[in-house]
């Protein structure tokens, strides 16, 4: 068992925390916040009646579901600097919130001895949260740098999952994590699988909660489809749902080199196509050999997607074994939510948070740590410091094109899992 006896490493974890969050706001403010900007736009059409125009009047691609929009609209009746003000805080309230919880039930199973009292407890918890952080701090500037929306996802399916875990959760403080995972998860689409647990997984002496939990997504449901009925009539909201299904048609499958899934992986290196290298501004490289064919690859895309998801309802279906496996439940489910996709960008990694907190907690508290700290510095290399300025444009853009962040990301997963 680590000792904290010094009270720098609280301090120096809390300082680093409050440095990384730092630099997120000013990216947020000083590079545009391009996502942000077509949010903000298309809340802004709502607000003013033009919701009708959300997929056809945009600074780039809407890309969520018509539900989004309305359900923030009023963030559209705000300038956009003062949206993105309030957006940013959010966002780091809730990033906070993600990082706090994940350490502090991952300590709980520390037994609590003469040297780790509740204050050393404390200073674990800080230096978990910090280090969780700096793991994924080059998604997580990127989040922040674009104004997008992942670490909101991340926070609301943890407390979804945090309501549900807790005997003792309030039935208010569920129907809000609930109807907002709900809301979420219909805009983004990814973290739907999340949606079946009230579902599938029963509550042992909790029917009212479960009965409350199904009622806030059955909720989230009716008000997506129907916030736009009502605005725009059946003929409109019909037609939005079309608009909706051509943005989400017409982005396709991007092959450039930031595009980290799997199925992009195996079309950098084994359909001999060139690949756009965004950090190169957009010149192709080639990389590997004309090894599969494109109805080959097209198999191989199809099959991951199904085995990813299959594995991925497989882990909600099952649940925690018991309440002491809970919380690594949790945290690989929501590690496991974006895997089936085709689609996967950087800021999505800051989905890797809940399970770079638990193995920092584990390499503060378990005895035999050296090779924890070792694989420990590994992702922390390849997460932040695998870029083209730090390589090199040679070496940056081969390991962005073989989706080092979604290995790092699974190695992440595999060592929560085996231990």
């Amino acid at each position: 068992m680590i000792v904290f006896s010094k009270k720098v490493q609280a301090q120096a974890g809390a300082f680093s925390l409050v440095i990384i969050l730092f630099e997120a706001l000013r990216r947020a403010f000083t590079r545009g916040a391009h996502d942000f900007a077509v949010f903000h736009h298309a809340w802004h059409l709502v607000w003013t009646g033009q919701g009708s125009q959300v997929y056809r009047d945009s600074p780039d691609r809407f890309l969520y579901s018509p539900g989004f929009a309305w359900f923030l609209a009023p963030l559209g009746g705000l300038s956009q600097q003062w949206a993105l003000v309030l957006w940013c805080f959010l966002k780091v309230i809730a990033l906070l919130w993600v990082a706090k919880w994940v350490a502090s039930e991952a300590l709980k199973k520390v037994s609590v001895a003469e040297e780790f009292d509740d204050f050393t407890r404390w200073r674990a918890v800080i230096l978990s949260m910090a280090l969780g952080v700096l793991i994924i701090s080059r998604p997580l500037l990127i989040d922040f740098e674009y104004g997008q929306v992942n670490v909101l996802i991340l926070a609301l399916a943890i407390w979804g999952l945090a309501t549900h875990l807790d005997a003792k959760s309030s039935g208010l403080k569920t129907m809000a994590s609930w109807f907002l995972l709900g809301i979420i998860a219909l805009a983004k689409v990814f973290p739907l699988p999340l949606l079946l647990i009230p579902f599938c997984l029963p509550l042992e002496n909790s029917r009212e909660k479960l009965r409350v939990e199904r009622q806030s997504v059955l909720a989230a449901v009716f008000f997506t489809g129907l916030a736009p009925l009502l605005s725009l009539g059946w003929a409109g909201a019909w037609r939005l749902i079309f608009d909706w299904r051509d943005a989400l048609l017409a982005r396709g499958f991007p092959i450039e080199s930031h595009n980290q899934s799997f199925l992009a992986f195996v079309q950098h290196f084994l359909s001999g196509h060139p690949t756009p290298v965004i950090s190169e501004n957009g010149r192709a490289f080639f990389f590997g050999a004309a090894c599969l064919s494109s109805d080959q690859i097209f198999l191989i895309s199809l099959c991951w997607t199904l085995a990813a998801l299959g594995v991925t309802l497989a882990w909600v279906i099952r649940g925690p074994k018991e309440k002491a496996d809970s919380l690594r439940w949790a945290v690989l489910l929501v590690g496991l939510l974006i895997i089936p996709s085709h689609l996967i960008w950087k800021p999505y990694f800051v989905l890797s948070l809940p399970l770079a907190v638990y193995v920092a907690s584990q390499a503060l508290t378990q005895r035999r740590r050296a090779w924890r700290w070792v694989f420990f510095l590994f992702l922390f290399f390849g997460m932040n410091l695998t870029t083209f300025d730090v390589l090199g444009h040679h070496w940056g853009a081969l390991l962005e094109a073989s989706s080092s962040l979604l290995i790092l990301h699974l190695a992440l997963m595999f060592w929560v899992a085996w231990v």
